[in-house]
């Protein structure tokens, strides 16, 4: 996926231009390590499974896409944060799941990609004057991965 590169030699200019990110279950589940992420076209869940001496309770979150409602944090013209929300349909047990990078806003869990999205090998072909400029438009559910569409923003 180097299309950082290629559009900035042929087209001199990558504003407005989106480029599919995929974030996978596995890059999910190797930044949040006590979490598990099962993603459908529509349906996510995030589980947790609590061990307690021989006991086991696994709770689990179950949230629909928003596919639009996407949230960027910048400051100084930078990225600091970027990420999705995805509409809650079973919270039973969210308390155990919410933590750094994973609250609930209203009727929204509202999850981080930045750090998840930083480890990317996108990320890291990308010019190192974009890297900080990148923002969120959009995302997909698919099966097994998280497709974000983002954009270079002046």
């Amino acid at each position: 996926m180097g299309i950082f590169k290629e559009d900035l030699l042929q087209f001199g200019n990558l504003i407005d231009t989106e480029v599919e990110v995929k974030i996978t279950e596995k890059d999910l589940g190797s930044y949040y390590s006590e979490l598990e992420f099962r993603v459908s076209p529509d349906l996510f869940i995030v589980s947790k499974l609590e061990k307690k001496l021989v006991l086991k309770k696994r709770y689990e979150v179950r949230c629909a896409p928003d596919e639009r409602k996407v949230f960027n944090l910048r400051e100084g013209g930078l990225t600091r944060d970027f990420g999705i929300y995805l509409r809650i349909l079973v919270s039973k047990g969210i308390e155990k799941i919410i933590g750094e990078g994973i609250e609930t806003e209203g009727e929204h869990l509202k999850i981080s990609l930045w750090q998840v999205f930083r480890r990317s090998e996108t990320y890291n072909r990308a010019p190192p004057d974009f890297r900080d400029k990148l923002t969120v438009v959009r995302y997909l559910l698919r099966h097994g991965y998280v497709s974000l569409f983002v954009t270079v923003s002046k």
